[in-house]
């Protein structure tokens, strides 16, 4: 007679003077990637929780933009002036953009915090390329007398050398030989 088994696969024990279950090892699974077992990097991991924030932040902003937009908009219609209409209309359309603009912004954060977060090689590769984006818009800025941009220059820098270091790599899933200077330093 076979042995009666749980769903899971477990021996079941219908003894009557024990109610125990003895069991059984489960399914061996996939190994967990070695990103996975190694754990993720704290420096990762306050990057990401910054990328949901700054998401946030834009679609609050967003949302902000399109209601502030609407209220100045009837503001400008009901003053009475004579093209107040046709400027609070404007500034309607202008807000409902900008707005339009950062809830996009706001979405794109918060996917590339949670890609950030999952360990994902796009997210990877798409925090590089805004960085560097970022580190061309700040040069720009430097060169037009800007010298705020200093600070944005420093971070995207810093952000840039951080991800291209072994423990965001090995997290992400990346190569060493992904670093456009590993042969000038040594990195194999």
């Amino acid at each position: 007679m076979a042995e009666p088994r749980s769903p899971r696969g477990q021996k079941l024990n219908l003894g009557v003077a024990s109610t125990t279950l003895s069991t059984v090892a489960p399914p061996s699974m996939a190994p967990a990637p070695a990103a996975a077992q190694q754990g993720r990097p704290t420096g990762v991991t306050i990057l990401g929780v910054l990328e949901f924030i700054a998401g946030g932040f834009a679609i609050l902003i967003g949302l902000g933009m399109f209601a502030g937009g609407a209220i100045f908009g009837s503001l400008m219609a009901s003053s009475g002036a004579e093209a107040g209409g046709a400027v609070g209309g404007m500034f309607a359309a202008l807000f409902g953009i900008l707005g339009f603009i950062l809830l996009g912004l706001g979405a794109l954060y918060i996917a590339l915090g949670a890609g950030t977060m999952g360990g994902k090689p796009w997210a990877w590769t798409a925090t590089i390329v805004l960085q560097w984006i970022g580190a061309v818009f700040a040069v720009l800025s430097l060169v037009a007398g800007d010298m705020s941009a200093v600070l944005s220059l420093a971070i995207a820098g810093l952000i840039l050398w951080y991800y291209y270091e072994p423990g965001p790599k090995a997290w992400f899933g990346k190569s060493d030989k992904t670093a456009p200077w590993a042969s000038l330093v040594g990195n194999k």
